[in-house]
C-alpha cells in the first residue's frame, strides 16, 4: 500500500516539501472537522459555515501554490496511489468475504442434509441435536409461502389483469369514440394478479367448507338403509370422501398457480 506523506526535516520557505505538507495538514484538518460534526450540538447552518471557511482556506492555499505545479501535482498523485491501494484492498477483502460465505453455506447445506437423513424426529416432530455448548436443529421457514405461477395461460381471467401502454393521442381518441385502435399504437399483456391468486389459495374451499372431505350418498356398512342407526354413517346413509375440488387439503385451487412447499433451514444455537 503506498506510503502516506509523512513529516520530514524542516526545509527552506516555499520548498516542495512545505507546499505539500501544508496541503496535507489542511486536508487532515478538514477531515477532523467533518468527523467532529457527528457528535456536535451545532446547527446544520453553523456546520456549513465552518466547513465553507475551511474549504475557502484550502482553495486559497491551492490558488497561491498551483503555479508552482509540483506540490499540488505531488499531492494529487499521492491521492491517486492511495485510492488505488484502497480499491485493491477492497477487492481482496471482497474475495475473502465471498470465500467464507461459500464455506458457510456449503457446510450448512451438508449439515442440513445429514440431519434430514440420519436424525429421527422427537415426539413433537422436531429434528434437533444437543451439544455441550449449543444445538443444531431443522426449522421451517417462516413468512408467506412462495407463490408459483406454473402455467400463466391456465390462470382464469378473474385472477388476471391487462398490463401495457397506450399513446396519449390514441387514449384521447378512444375516450372520445371508443374505437378499436391500430395495434401499433398500444401494447397490453395478460398478467396474473399475484395478490388475488394468493388470497384465493389461502381461502377455504367452497365445496367442502375447508374440511377437505364431502359426504357422498351410500354407506358401505348399511348400504343406505336406515332401518337401524348405523355407526358408520350415523343413520345418514352417506360416506365421507376426499373433496375433488381441493384435493382434500381444504383450500381453494387456482389453475396454473400454487404455493411452493415451505422450505427448511438449519438453526444454529
Amino acid at each position: 500500500m503506498p506510503a502516506e506523506l509523512t513529516e520530514q526535516p524542516v526545509r527552506p520557505e516555499g520548498s516542495l516539501y512545505q507546499i505539500t505538507s501544508e496541503l496535507v495538514a489542511l486536508m487532515a484538518a478538514r477531515d477532523s472537522l467533518v468527523e467532529g460534526f457527528l457528535d456536535s450540538p451545532l446547527l446544520e447552518s453553523e456546520k456549513a459555515e465552518l466547513l465553507a471557511a475551511m474549504d475557502a482556506q484550502i482553495k486559497a492555499h491551492i490558488a497561491a501554490e498551483v503555479r508552482k505545479v509540483d506540490g499540488i501535482r505531488a499531492y494529487l498523485r499521492n491521492c491517486e496511489a492511495q485510492l488505488q491501494a484502497v480499491k485493491n484492498e477492497m477487492f481482496r477483502l471482497t474475495q475473502y468475504q465471498r470465500a467464507w460465505e461459500s464455506r458457510y453455506e456449503r457446510v450448512k447445506d451438508f449439515t442440513l442434509a445429514v440431519l434430514r437423513e440420519f436424525v429421527q424426529p422427537d415426539s413433537q416432530g422436531r429434528v434437533k441435536l444437543e451439544g455441550a455448548t449449543g444445538s443444531l436443529a431443522i426449522h421451517a421457514n417462516g413468512g408467506k409461502l412462495a407463490l408459483e405461477i406454473t402455467q400463466p395461460e391456465l390462470v382464469p381471467d378473474e385472477f388476471c389483469r391487462m398490463v401495457g401502454w397506450i399513446t396519449a393521442p390514441l387514449w384521447t381518441r378512444m375516450s372520445e369514440a371508443l374505437r378499436l385502435p391500430i395495434y401499433g399504437d398500444w401494447r397490453v399483456e395478460r398478467v396474473p394478479n399475484n395478490d388475488l391468486i394468493r388470497a384465493a389459495l389461502e381461502s377455504d374451499c367452497e365445496t367442502c367448507g375447508g374440511l377437505g372431505a364431502v359426504a357422498l350418498p351410500g354407506c358401505a356398512l348399511c348400504q343406505g338403509v336406515d332401518e337401524e342407526p348405523c355407526e358408520a354413517c350415523k343413520g345418514k346413509g352417506e360416506h365421507p370422501a376426499p373433496c375433488g375440488a381441493c384435493g382434500g387439503d381444504g383450500k381453494t385451487k387456482v389453475p396454473g398457480a400454487r404455493f411452493a412447499p415451505r422450505g427448511e433451514r438449519l438453526a444454529v444455537k
